[in-house]
């Protein structure tokens, strides 16, 4: 431990021990084969005994759950890591009590296994024993996270708003951890420009199944911009002009026999995410294979029968799998947004519970997913319009409140749709 600490507190430090150990449903070891054709696997983890298995498939079949390709024992290997993870961090801290890494692993593990307010505790001492700029604004991201997680909306959005502030001219590092901040608090357009800084960064790629797709830096800016817009209920013409933008630059800088493959890479997540809702036959093109997808694409071909019954099917798998069914806002908020789409108010108000409900064990990457982090405060919105339409006043008061805290100084385009939350969080309603 000691040694680790050294090379963690070097000036090119090694990875915190939370990147090791898989504490969280959905973590895969990502490999590919050298020859003969460079095949991309992914390796689901496993337990034989007290040791961590990991057996390596083509991603595409696990991504796509083909059977036999997660084994039965990743539960018991997420709570295996769980706990190795929490020990190891323990006694870093105990060695190294004024150590910021050394806080920021705990306070990791604590929040893996649900200890959000001692995780907390952890992500404030680590942000105060910082001592380089990059790392006050990544353990203020963490900060920000859990105030969220733990319902301390207010102070999530003065962190938030004091930490933009300061970083006015972010670096492109900065800006990684600062956009979830900006999509959280629903700066529109400040999250458009610091996800498009990531262009600038020498690790930036955009992904398909495990795979780097190369593109011209003038694509990737604009898909960056899409998505961006995607990610939030408005502006809407800034997402048709987006998507409008993307495909035509696609047709002018990528070489013809690229174009799908590019396509595809960069139209993914905004139609899983946004511009669905807009032009639904979009969504017909989108070959992610997931409940929410099948839900999408069932909608544009007007089945509103397969809705329900791909809805209802998710909803039973995920409770038979508890807590670590690997619940995540944004997916349940645009399941419920579909549903509301095809006019059932009942499976909505599931989903929309259910993701409100779900932020206190989402991933560690709330607010590092743009899409996630901007569902936030929209997802609040609807359970608080939806309780009140049942006459669920407490409820009502409670999420409208939450998201106009969290979108006090959300840009121009969002104010109208937060303009009826303000008589539902009057405490005069109850």
């Amino acid at each position: 431990l000691p040694s680790f600490h050294r090379t963690r507190e070097a000036p090119e430090p090694v990875r915190l021990p939370v990147d090791y150990y898989p504490t969280e449903r959905g973590r895969l070891r990502v490999g590919y084969a050298v020859t003969p054709d460079t095949i991309r696997f992914a390796a689901p983890p496993g337990l034989v005994a007290d040791t961590l298995s990991t057996v390596p498939y083509p991603i595409a079949e696990v991504l796509g759950g083909l059977p036999g390709r997660w084994p039965a024992s990743n539960p018991a290997a997420i709570a295996w890591s769980r706990e190795q993870l929490r020990r190891i961090a323990e006694g870093w801290v105990q060695a190294f009590p004024g150590s910021a890494t050394a806080r920021e692993a705990r306070s990791a593990a604590l929040e893996s296994v649900g200890e959000t307010a001692d995780a907390l505790a952890d992500a404030r001492l680590a942000r105060r024993a910082a001592t380089t700029a990059l790392a006050k604004v990544r353990l203020a991201h963490n900060e920000v996270r859990l105030l969220v997680k733990n319902g301390a909306f207010s102070q999530a959005a003065d962190l938030a708003d004091s930490v933009l502030a300061v970083h006015q001219t972010p670096s492109t590092a900065e800006a990684e951890w600062l956009v979830g901040l900006a999509a959280l608090t629903g700066r529109v357009h400040l999250t458009r420009d610091l996800l498009q800084a990531r262009v600038d960064s020498s690790s930036f790629a955009f992904f398909m199944q495990g795979e780097h797709i190369a593109m011209p830096r003038v694509v990737a800016r604009a898909a960056l911009a899409l998505l961006a817009y995607a990610s939030f209920p408005e502006p809407r013409d800034s997402l048709l002009a987006s998507a409008t933008a993307v495909r035509r630059l696609i047709d002018a800088w990528v070489e013809p026999q690229r174009r799908a493959l590019v396509r595809r890479a960069v139209m993914t997540n905004p139609v899983i995410f946004g511009l669905w809702r807009i032009t639904p036959s979009a969504a017909l093109e989108v070959a992610v294979p997931s409940p929410l997808t099948r839900m999408q694409q069932a909608f544009a071909r007007h089945d509103t029968t397969a809705v329900r019954a791909i809805a209802d099917s998710a909803h039973r798998e995920d409770t038979a799998r508890g807590a670590l069914a690997g619940h995540v806002p944004d997916i349940l908020y645009q399941e419920g947004l579909v549903l509301l789409a095809v006019g059932d108010s009942a499976r909505a108000s599931r989903s929309i519970a259910a993701a409100v409900e779900s932020v206190p064990t989402a991933p560690r990457s709330l607010l590092m997913d743009v899409h996630r982090a901007a569902a936030i405060a929209p997802s609040m919105r609807l359970r608080a319009l939806l309780a009140a339409r049942a006459g669920d006043s407490a409820a009502a008061q409670r999420w409208a409140s939450a998201a106009l805290t969290l979108w006090r100084h959300a840009d121009a385009e969002l104010r109208p749709l937060a303009e009826p939350l303000h008589a539902l969080a009057s405490p005069s309603r109850q």
